[in-house]
């Protein structure tokens, strides 16, 4: 005889009064983060408005002087004027000019932009890091059929044998611009990997089509290989924060990620960023819905 159990009254009325509570906490936590959102897109209204007259010689001036480390500022200084902000706007990908509208969503993309031109180190490397970026956003690219595990990676770290014409891959970079919850990153790094592991190894079959198919000369002959799960590196990437003494030391923390801060601060991406929505909207890259989101006339 098996056990059969069958909610009375009681139980079920429980049941629906506790997923009536979930139901509701859902909905004040959905309202909460639309409402934080809001107000970043109001406070972005107004740097904007302040930037207006602003040239970019103007912002660089501005993030430099955030700041009362020397080393920083020259730091800082050399990144930002290695940039031109004409090109910039123009190197926006499809899913980026989809946010010139949104100024909570547009800072996070700026300041990741910006945290990968000061973390590369190779040219050549990078673009084979941006090659598999985009297979992993678009894996039909190399012959996969099934859309992969969200979400994907902001960057990778890529070692490229010349002689051996073999590629690997020893790390993942995510950039966050507000707070990390750790739980979540685990989660996140599982994905990462097994997404990797399913476009390298279609990739590794036809590489050599691919190579012609897209003209990409930094595709290595012989393949990609992934680094074993353990020996990856995983960085995190946040902003820089005057209140730490150790600016740019690495600390591990216990969810497996290696913490550093980028030279750019919260606040410097943000000046940053209501200064690109203003060329973005004056080179008319923006579409009539977005031009109406963005309310500044």
């Amino acid at each position: 005889m098996s056990f059969e159990y069958k909610p009375g009254k009681k139980n079920e009325q429980l049941a629906k009064n506790r997923s009536t509570k979930n139901e509701k906490q859902i909905s004040e936590a959905k309202q909460r983060l639309l409402s934080s959102f809001e107000a970043i897109d109001e406070q972005g209204l107004t740097l904007r408005k302040e930037l207006l007259p602003m040239k970019w010689a103007d912002v660089i001036d501005l993030v430099v002087e955030d700041c009362s480390d020397d080393t920083i500022k020259a730091r800082r200084r050399e990144l930002l004027e290695a940039i031109d902000p004409e090109q910039f706007i123009k190197d926006f990908d499809e899913h980026t000019k989809q946010q010139l509208h949104s100024f909570s969503a547009l800072r996070g993309l700026i300041f990741e932009a910006l945290v990968l031109r000061e973390f590369n180190e190779n040219e050549d490397n990078s673009l084979l890091a941006d090659f598999l970026l985009q297979a992993l956003r678009y894996p039909k690219m190399v012959g996969i059929k099934k859309n992969l595990k969200r979400k994907n990676p902001d960057h990778l770290a890529v070692v490229v044998d010349r002689e051996k014409g073999i590629a690997y891959i020893t790390g993942i970079m995510e950039v966050k611009i507000t707070m990390a919850k750790g739980k979540r990153f685990k989660e996140q790094l599982e994905n990462f990997y097994g997404n990797l592991e399913e476009v390298i190894e279609a990739l590794n079959k036809d590489i050599s089509d691919l190579k012609d198919k897209y003209d990409l000369d930094f595709l290595p002959e012989n393949g990609i290989q992934l680094l074993p799960f353990k020996e990856m590196k995983t960085l995190l990437v946040r902003p820089l924060s005057l209140r730490e003494k150790l600016y740019f030391e690495p600390t591990t923390n216990e969810d497996g990620w290696e913490y550093r801060r980028s030279i750019i601060g919260q606040r410097d991406a943000e000046w940053i960023t209501a200064f690109m929505m203003n060329l973005a909207r004056e080179r008319s890259l923006v579409t009539k819905a977005q031009e109406r989101q963005m309310k500044l006339s």
